[in-house]
């Protein structure tokens, strides 16, 4: 899980504070057997706890990280992810780059003549959408709305210049 942690956040995060994040688990304290989980990020090899260093946006790209790995790790012939609104807390940078690093992952997880991968995301993020519709090769992106008389309204999106409502 740690490879693909390490491959996701270096093709994802723009900043120069964190090399990587890894999630370390401790086995044994006091003689006890424990399974406790943490997620420690790492600088020049040195290992810190995320919990109380990090900002908002650093956690909030962690959390997106180690789903999409995990979910590689262990759902290998699952062919659809969903994301709900992944760029919150994110800076544009981020957030421009984790557009790109789903493109890529749609792009691998896609093999020809075989079944698509799809993911769902679910954004307010005018420009992460638009950077995930520009030269991804995705087919189809589906817009919902609510109609006037309070029903649910499926658009298709082509186009770039498209204007959220």
């Amino acid at each position: 899980v740690n490879r693909s942690i390490y491959r996701l956040w270096n093709n994802t995060y723009t900043g120069g504070d964190i090399d990587t994040i890894e999630i370390k688990c401790e086995t044994e304290r006091n003689n006890e057997v424990i399974d406790n989980y943490r997620v420690v990020m790492i600088k020049n090899g040195v290992e810190m706890n995320m919990n109380k260093t990090c900002s908002a946006g650093q956690k909030m790209l962690a959390s997106i990280i180690i789903r999409l790995a995990l979910a590689e790790i262990f759902c290998a012939s699952c062919k659809i992810i969903a994301l709900d609104e992944p760029t919150t807390n994110l800076d544009h940078n981020n957030a421009s780059s984790l557009a790109s690093s789903l493109i890529k992952l749609l792009k691998e997880k896609t093999k020809p003549n075989g079944k698509p991968y799809q993911m769902i995301i679910i954004t307010h993020n005018k420009d992460f959408y638009q950077e995930m519709l520009k030269n991804s090769g995705i087919e189809k992106f589906y817009q919902i709305t609510k109609a006037i008389d309070g029903n649910q309204k499926y658009s298709k999106i082509d186009q770039l210049e498209y204007i959220y409502e």
